[in-house]
């Protein structure tokens, strides 16, 4: 299991693989229309609060930066075919419906939200009914909710179809709560029975607790 770590999120922007990856993004339609339709969104370390919608429908408008706000973009873009559909599991208001084709899948239900995702109250139900059903999958900071995090990242790679792509991205601090424990050893362990389907770990050591990127991103492969 390949474990890439990084003592906080600038240490992380400032690395090559993803200053090199930023590089090219930055010259894309996409990265356009994200400049223009929240210029804000990438230009504070220190972010600022807006009060016009709440700060949970408005999440990533308000806890992102230059330096955390692109990296479940980097992910998605590294990680997955962007090609296909992509299943978010944990949508919350499936945020990233607004830039690919994403169907969400959300145990909650939000009224207000902005697109719309599938309401599924129990995961696992859910996973026993569409496993190896999925080309692409990702989750970005909903499985970290649960104490067992090994068996529902189990789980969740099962939903691959054979040969698909998938991440789940974890907030460090959530983890840490569930065990009353600040040891990332301790968190790295639990992968250590399911390393076989992980491509990948990338390790941002200094979590904030709203950070919606997540710090704990584990890529999984599927053969």
């Amino acid at each position: 299991m390949k474990i890439d770590l990084y003592k906080n999120a600038e240490s992380f922007a400032q690395s090559k693989r993803f200053t090199d990856w930023k590089k090219e993004f930055v010259k894309t339609d996409l990265y356009k229309k994200l400049e223009d339709k929240y210029d804000y969104i990438f230009d504070y370390w220190d972010f600022e609060f807006r009060i016009e919608r709440s700060s949970f429908f408005s999440p990533r408008h308000y806890l992102v930066s230059r330096i955390t706000g692109l990296v479940g973009f980097y992910l998605i873009e590294n990680y997955l075919d962007t090609t296909e559909k992509i299943i978010d599991v944990g949508c919350g208001v499936n945020y990233f419906n607004k830039y690919y084709d994403v169907h969400g899948v959300e145990p909650n239900y939000f009224p207000d939200a902005d697109y719309e995702y599938e309401h599924y109250e129990n995961w696992y139900n859910y996973y026993n009914e569409f496993k190896g059903c999925y080309k692409n999958i990702m989750s970005q900071c909903a499985l970290h909710f649960v104490s067992d995090i090994g068996n529902v990242l189990k789980d969740f790679h099962g939903l691959l179809e054979k040969g698909g792509k998938g991440f789940a991205s974890l907030n460090l601090i959530r983890l840490y709560e569930n065990d009353n424990s600040t040891s990332l050893t301790k968190q790295l362990n639990k992968l250590k029975p399911i390393e076989d389907i992980i491509e990948e770990v990338i390790v941002v050591e200094e979590p904030h607790a709203s950070g919606l990127d997540g710090n704990l991103h584990i890529i999984f492969k599927s053969p």
